[in-house]
């Protein structure tokens, strides 16, 4: 019971935190919006592949294995340079 009380103490300070500076909020709202985007691409893909080999059969399994892990991939890929780079972002989403 303790460790619960610490964990929700650190969330309140971590939210008030937050909630003075604003700041520190904007590079995971970035990685959001970014992967959000990199979603919107590739399900696409996958929902092309679904339909075009089948979900049962193993080079519809195969398709659908490797555009999923490229999505996730590519997800990471982007959170990073957007968390590292938040200049260029900022620019575009104010």
């Amino acid at each position: 019971m303790q460790s619960f009380a610490r964990g929700w103490s650190f969330l309140k300070q971590a939210w008030q935190m937050a909630v003075k500076d604003r700041d520190l909020l904007k590079p995971s709202i970035y990685s959001l919006i970014v992967g959000f985007l990199v979603s919107l691409v590739f399900i696409p893909f996958m929902i092309g592949a679904a339909f075009l080999f089948g979900e049962e059969s193993l080079t519809g399994q195969i398709a659908l294995f490797v555009l999923g892990a490229g999505m996730i991939f590519a997800q990471a890929a982007a959170s990073q340079v957007a968390v590292a780079a938040p200049a260029p972002l900022q620019a575009v989403l104010e």
